[in-house]
C-alpha cells in the first residue's frame, strides 16, 4: 500500500528501508540517507544532552546480589552493598518493630519471628525475651518505636527500655503480666546512660507476685549524650499507663519506683496505680520532674508493715524524697500511710487531693513546700495506730506556702474514720504563709478541730473555720 506523508515524513516505499526486522526494533530517521530504517534500540553518547546526564551510562547489570542497592556513584547507577551488609530496617519499616502477643488470633499477625522484617511473635512463655528483641533492634537504627499489638504478653524477666526508643500498647488492654518473681521492675533501664525514652498506653500486672510496676534508677549525671542528645537530663516520658497488684506481704512492691539524682526532667502522666503492696509512687531522690494526673488507690494493702524509713517506705500513696518536683492534679487514697508524704524541698503540689488515707493526708516533714488548692479529705483513718496521724495537712518544716487548701471530714464511717484535725503545725513552723484555708467537719467526736499547735511570729495563719470539733 503507499505510503503518505509530509515534509521529512513517510511518503513512499523510497523512503524506507527495513532489514532484519526483529523484535524491540525501533523505527528511526536517518538524516545522511534520508530514509526511514529499522534498528534495535540503543542510547549513544551523542544522543545524551551534556549538563544533563553527564555519561550514557543508564545501563544497570542485571546481576546484583542479596541486599544490594542501585546507587549513584557520580558518572553511573551501580550495584552496591550498604554499610552493614544489609538494607537497614529503617529505611525499609521506618524503624517500626511490631510485636504480636500469643492470643492474637493466626490470621491477623503472621506465622512466625521475622527479625530482619523487625516482627516477633510471642507463644505466651516468657514474652519478655521478644520484647527486649525488638527494643534492641529498633536501639540500633538510633530512634524508633516498638508496637505491642494483642492484649496478654507473659513477663518473666525485665523488659528494659534502651536509648531514643518508645515502647507502646494499644492501650490500657495491652497486659504486661508478671509471670513469676521478678524482684525488679516489670519495666526498667537497660543501665544508667538510657534516655530520652517514651512508655504509654498499657497496663503493668504485677499478679501479686515481687515485682514493681517500673523501676527506673539513674544516678550518674552527665551521661545523656548519644543519639539522640537530651544532655544533661534523661528525660524520659511515661504516659496513659494502669499499674496495679505489685508486691507480695513480704516484698513490698512499688507502682513506680523512680530513683536516683540523675533521673530529672521526666514527664509522667494519666497514670492509674491500685493495690501495691510497698506505695503508689516512690519518688527516691529523684529531682526537677512532672507528675500530672496520677492516681495511686489502696497503696500497702497487703504488703509488709508500716514504714516511713526514707530508703524503704510502705503504704504512702505517693513518697517524695526528691527535691523541685512538680505534682499537678494527683490523688492518694485508701493508703494504708499518707496520701503524700513529703521529706524533699522545693516540691509543689497544685490541685492534689488526699482521701480516706490511714495516716494524714499531706505530711510534710521538710519545708520549702507550695501547696495550692489541695484538699484533705477524711483522713487518719487508722485512729492512730503504728504512729500515724490524723490530721488532713501536718507541717513540720519551714518556708511552706499554703494557698486556697481544705481540710475536712465528711463523716462517712464514724468515728474510727474520722480526721481529728484539719491542720497539724510542729516545729513552730516558721517563715511560713497558710492563707485563704478553710476547714469542717473535723474532729466532731474526737475531741479534735481545725488545727492545733504553735505558730512562730514570722508566720502568718489565716484558716477559716466552719463547725469542728473542740
Amino acid at each position: 500500500m503507499p505510503f503518505t506523508g509530509t515534509g521529512t515524513g513517510i511518503q513512499n516505499a523510497n523512503d524506507v528501508f527495513f532489514s532484519g526486522l526483529a523484535q524491540d526494533n525501533v523505527l528511526r530517521y536517518n538524516s545522511t540517507t534520508a530514509k526511514w530504517n529499522n534498528l534495535a534500540l540503543s542510547v549513544g553518547a551523542a544522543d545524551i544532552t551534556d549538563g544533563v546526564i553527564t555519561e550514557p551510562k543508564l545501563a544497570v547489570a542485571n546481576s546484583p546480589t542479596a541486599n544490594q542497592v542501585l546507587s549513584w556513584n557520580g558518572s553511573a547507577l551501580v550495584w552496591v552493598t550498604p554499610a552493614g551488609g544489609t538494607v537497614s530496617g529503617q529505611s525499609a519499616r521506618s524503624a517500626l518493630a511490631v510485636v504480636y502477643a500469643s492470643t492474637v488470633p493466626s490470621g491477623v499477625k503472621p506465622s512466625a519471628t521475622d527479625a530482619a522484617q523487625f516482627v516477633w511473635v510471642c507463644d505466651g512463655t516468657a514474652d519478655d525475651v521478644e520484647i527486649n528483641a525488638a527494643l534492641s533492634a529498633i536501639a540500633a537504627q538510633g530512634r524508633g518505636k516498638v508496637q505491642l499489638v494483642g492484649n496478654l504478653f507473659s513477663i518473666s524477666a525485665t523488659i528494659a527500655m534502651q536509648t531514643g526508643v518508645w515502647l507502646s500498647g494499644e492501650g490500657m488492654g495491652t497486659i504486661l503480666s508478671a509471670a513469676t518473681a521478678i524482684n525488679e521492675g516489670v519495666i526498667t533501664l537497660a543501665d544508667n546512660t538510657v534516655h530520652a525514652t517514651k512508655l504509654s498506653d498499657l497496663s503493668i500486672n504485677g499478679t501479686g507476685k515481687a515485682v514493681h510496676g517500673i523501676h527506673y534508677l539513674e544516678d550518674t549525671a552527665g551521661l545523656f549524650t548519644s543519639t539522640p542528645s537530651t544532655s544533661p537530663d534523661p528525660a524520659h516520658i511515661i504516659d496513659s499507663l494502669y499499674i496495679y497488684s505489685c508486691g507480695t506481704a513480704t516484698f513490698g512492691g512499688y507502682g513506680m519506683w523512680m530513683q536516683g539524682s540523675a533521673l530529672r526532667a521526666g514527664k509522667y502522666s494519666n497514670i492509674r496505680i491500685l493495690d501495691c503492696s510497698g506505695g503508689g509512687v516512690f519518688c527516691d531522690l529523684s529531682p526537677d520532674s512532672h507528675y500530672t494526673n496520677i492516681e495511686c488507690g489502696s497503696c500497702g494493702k497487703n504488703g509488709p508493715a508500716y514504714s516511713e524509713v526514707i530508703t524503704a517506705p510502705i503504704g504512702h500513696a505517693f513518697y517524695v524524697s526528691g527535691s523541685n518536683n512538680m505534682f499537678t492534679q494527683c490523688k492518694g487514697w485508701y493508703a494504708r500511710g499518707a496520701g503524700f508524704y513529703n521529706k524533699g524541698v522545693r516540691n509543689q503540689y497544685v490541685n492534689c487531693q488526699a482521701q480516706d488515707n490511714y495516716s494524714y493526708g499531706f505530711h510534710l516533714s521538710y519545708g520549702k513546700i507550695s501547696l495550692v488548692g489541695c484538699h484533705a479529705d477524711s483522713n487518719g483513718q487508722a485512729s492512730g495506730a503504728s504512729g500515724m496521724g490524723r490530721a488532713g495537712f501536718y507541717l513540720a518544716g519551714d518556708t511552706i506556702v499554703m494557698g486556697n487548701c481544705m481540710a475536712y471530714d465528711k463523716a462517712e464511717g464514724g468515728t474510727a474514720w474520722e480526721q481529728q484535725w484539719g491542720f497539724k503545725f510542729v516545729s513552730n513552723l516558721p517563715y511560713s504563709r497558710v492563707t485563704g484555708c478553710a476547714t469542717y467537719g473535723n474532729g466532731l467526736t474526737t475531741s479534735g478541730g481545725s488545727q492545733t499547735g504553735t505558730i512562730a511570729a514570722t508566720t502568718t495563719v489565716d484558716i477559716q473555720a466552719d463547725v469542728n470539733g473542740g
